[in-house]
């Protein structure tokens, strides 16, 4: 647990701490809004357009989105430890991308003290880092260079995504929801004589128990014509026409669009629902047309594989029949792992959600094996996509539509069942994480605890370190994993003696990992401080000691965390399955 404290804290293997540039940016103009009701806000982004961060707020009463760009003139930075003239003195005056120099005081957890530092400011993201000789590249050292620019906005507003907010004459405000009631006042009564827990507790408790709105949102799919049935075509090629799209929104509308083809029979089938609106186009590039529409309609665009097909081939097909980057609504990251963003709505790729092994493992205890549209569907919904007979270009147009409206169905159907569940947990990460939905639905929980972590030290003005930082400062780890392909030694298992017993009796270890990290007082910048007299409180099997005098960051967020969810939301889920308390 302390090895993995040292040298896994900065550590995210699933996305790469950098920007992400567009190698195909949608150049579709957004009109910001002046006035709103109340609005969540879903996504915090970096326009390249207007060279601001933008937030996309998703209006309660008027159910559509609105957009707000940054007012405050936040740019890009980074920290280092050089001073003013011995940087003009260095390459970095020479960057294109400098803005200019700033000193600004931090407080060193790590020392325990507080250092002065240079603030670097640039005119992009990507003249911090992300592309070959960017700024960080030029420093001897840096701090704070490899967050994405958008996370580092939402640090120094201390923006809550999934909260709610409005704009009033143009400016953001936060909607405050309160603290107060018999439910706020009982879990507060858990913390009697944590006065520390007890703010935290202040500040967390309204981001459980606010609520999750019904966002309104659209699911889609598309089907593409293949010569060769046993392979999919490739978005980045489009070579073959769109000869259906469907959408399924959380009104309960039906639309499917089929491309008109020769030889192609109308035929019939059960499978298709009554009330589905059906259109039918004999030009492709029309049919994009009415696409386009649909996808700006909406505040919420899912999918299932949309980053690597749906959306993605859409995108390139567009741009293959002639249409201009300001005429389409869609964006693709470059990389090994795209994801497709959309000018106008937020784009949720179920895919890779239920493709995240903590969501697969304790949200949904293991139900579903294999991350496809027909296992997940099958697994949670108890219902399946229409099994096909010929390939899919073979299909009449009743069969057509059916098995393509029903894929787009089925991906909003995750959304929607035992009452939002899906969307609930999306928000509540957001607002746990302080990420958008586009991130916190594509990154895994290394990166949510990471990103709630830089949150509470920017907070705090708490320098983030650097990861070789922490180990030149802390040490290193001192076990060795016996299991191949692990870092650490693990837990050890006892191997049971062979025999039939009786009055046997379970033990259980509340939340085991957070209590100890709790209890133990594990955070990276209290172990090995630098107290005499906390060397002799030493975590056994290690040389590694813990500080006695200050509880660490870590900690205090994951002891807080971890009681309101033993000493509260338990209890209190029992008694809701117990209609007699």
């Amino acid at each position: 647990m302390v090895s993995r404290l040292l040298e896994e804290y900065l550590e995210a293997p699933e996305v790469e701490a950098e920007e992400e540039e567009l190698y195909l940016t949608s150049k579709l103009e957004l009109k910001p809004s002046r006035d709103t009701g109340t609005c969540i806000l879903l996504s915090v982004s970096y326009s390249g357009e207007a060279k601001r961060a933008l937030l996309k707020l998703y209006d309660l009463e008027r159910r559509v989105i609105h957009f707000w760009y940054d007012d405050s003139g936040h740019k890009p930075y980074c920290l280092t430890d050089m001073d003013i003239e011995n940087l003009k003195r260095s390459k970095v005056v020479s960057h294109p991308g400098l803005v200019g120099f700033e000193r600004v005081k931090k407080f060193d957890v790590l020392r325990e003290r507080e250092v002065e530092l240079t603030k670097i400011i640039a005119s992009d993201p990507l003249a911090i880092g992300g592309r070959k000789g960017a700024i960080r590249d030029l420093l001897p050292r840096a701090w704070e260079a490899d967050i994405k620019y958008h996370n580092c906005y939402i640090f120094d507003r201390q923006l809550i995504p999934g909260m709610f907010y409005k704009i009033e004459n143009g400016k953001l405000k936060r909607v405050d929801l309160g603290f107060s009631g018999e439910e706020a006042e009982k879990v507060l009564k858990l913390f009697e004589g944590q006065e520390a827990a007890k703010e935290l507790v202040r500040d967390w408790l309204p981001l459980f128990l606010a609520p999750v709105p019904d966002i309104r949102r659209a699911a889609i799919d598309i089907e593409v014509y293949s010569p060769d049935p046993d392979r999919l075509p490739n978005p980045k090629e489009a070579l073959y026409p769109i000869i259906a799209f469907s959408l399924a929104d959380s009104d309960g509308r039906k639309i499917v669009f089929l491309l008109r083809r020769d030889g192609v029979e109308g035929g019939q089938t059960e499978d298709l629902p009554q009330d589905v609106e059906i259109r039918f186009f004999y030009d492709e590039y029309r049919m994009l047309e009415e696409i386009f529409k649909l996808l700006n309609d909406y505040p919420i665009i899912l999918t299932f594989n949309g980053d690597n097909f749906d959306l993605n081939y859409i995108l390139h097909r567009a741009l293959k029949l002639g249409f201009s980057r300001d005429q389409i609504p869609i964006s693709m990251t470059a990389g090994e792992n795209p994801a497709a963003l959309l000018s106008v709505a937020v784009h949720v790729d179920l895919y890779k959600f239920f493709h995240n092994r903590s969501i697969q493992g304790y949200a949904f205890g293991n139900k579903y094996r294999d991350v496809t549209l027909d296992a997940v569907a099958e697994a949670i919904l108890s219902h399946r996509k229409i099994q096909l007979r010929v390939p899919v270009s073979q299909l009449n147009y009743a069969e057509l539509a059916a098995y393509c409206l029903r894929d787009a169905q089925l991906t909003l159907e995750f959304t929607k069942f035992s009452d939002n569940l899906v969307l609930k947990l999306i928000i509540l990460f957001m607002r746990i994480a302080k990420m958008s939905m586009e991130d916190v639905t594509r990154q895994g929980i290394s990166n949510w605890i990471r990103n709630m972590l830089y949150f509470e030290h920017r907070k705090r003005n708490y320098l983030i370190p650097r990861k070789d930082e922490i180990i030149a400062v802390k040490g290193q780890a001192v076990t060795e994993a016996k299991i191949k392909g692990k870092k650490y030694l693990g837990a050890i298992v006892l191997k049971p003696p062979a025999g039939i017993y009786f009055n046997v009796a379970v033990l259980d270890f509340t939340s085991l990992y957070p209590s100890i990290v709790k209890t133990r007082n594990l955070s990276y910048e209290v172990i090995n401080c630098h107290h005499p007299e906390c060397k002799s409180n030493v975590i056994p099997s290690t040389p590694h000691w813990v500080c006695t005098k200050r509880q660490g960051l870590t900690s205090a967020l994951i002891g807080m965390l971890r009681d309101i969810r033993a000493l509260w939301f338990k209890p209190m889920s029992k008694k809701e399955q117990d209609p007699a308390k």
